[in-house]
């Protein structure tokens, strides 16, 4: 059965970055930053595909169902989602989200009684719709592919954290657009005693780095933007 996690954002920044030379750059930073060692771990690919039914009643519902897969490990995850407005709060919000445990190539339909219970377990009051109804019929909206490669950075004191450098792909099913975008992202995973740190580390990121620009958006509020349809001009006048 699936499971109730806590997803925090705290001690995570993002980044949109103008070129793929800015992540040759940042590698290079250990040399200018010495209170700081970086190590390469690699690389890898996680795609994400937020599934909703024709009549958008999740987006509706402020809900996200994703499925999430990267290597042979994958789940769905259900959200419950915040205006932009919101999220400049980004790096202090803390959130309930559910999530279950599947294999790379399961569909929803096999996994409909965990996640009706996962979505009824978000919410104090009782649905009005029929949710098995609901997931019966929900498709395809968004595909967000991820490549990325990934630096450890650690210092002296104790701090620990990642960057991932992406290379990201958005897929709009509903609007056949196609989009794609570099960026970047910073996480802490030491304790929040670390967290002055993360911030000092950051600001000496982009002191030394004038091709990144920290974002509040998550990847799902910039594909909808990104791949929306194009507003006629025209006013229908040929």
């Amino acid at each position: 059965m699936g499971r109730m996690e806590s997803k925090s954002t705290i001690g995570i920044k993002y980044y949109d970055v103008l070129s793929k030379r800015t992540f040759g750059e940042i590698m290079a930073l250990d040399r200018r930053l010495p209170l700081y060692s970086f190590e390469n771990q690699g690389g890898s690919r996680l795609r994400e595909t937020y599934f909703d039914t024709p009549g958008k009643l999740l987006e509706r519902a402020g809900l996200t169902l994703c499925k999430v897969v990267e290597g042979n490990k994958a789940c769905f995850i259900v959200e419950k989602q915040f205006s932009s407005s919101s999220r400049l709060t980004l790096t202090h919000r803390e959130e309930k989200i559910f999530v279950q445990d599947i294999e790379p190539n399961d569909d929803v339909k096999k996994h409909m009684t965990a996640i009706i219970d996962g979505i009824t377990s978000m919410f104090t009051t009782n649905f009005s719709v029929d949710l098995e109804n609901v997931l019966k019929t929900v498709q395809p909206k968004l595909d967000i592919l991820t490549r990325y490669s990934q630096l450890k950075v650690f210092s002296g004191n104790g701090f620990k954290g990642l960057i991932n450098f992406e290379e990201v792909q958005f897929k709009n099913y509903e609007t056949r657009k196609n989009a794609e975008r570099l960026m970047m992202k910073v996480q802490m995973t030491s304790s929040v005693a670390y967290l002055s740190t993360f911030d000092d580390f950051n600001k000496e990121l982009q002191r030394l780095c004038k091709t990144i620009f920290e974002i509040n958006d998550t990847k799902f509020q910039i594909a909808q933007r990104v791949t929306k349809p194009q507003t006629n001009t025209n006013n229908g006048k040929k």
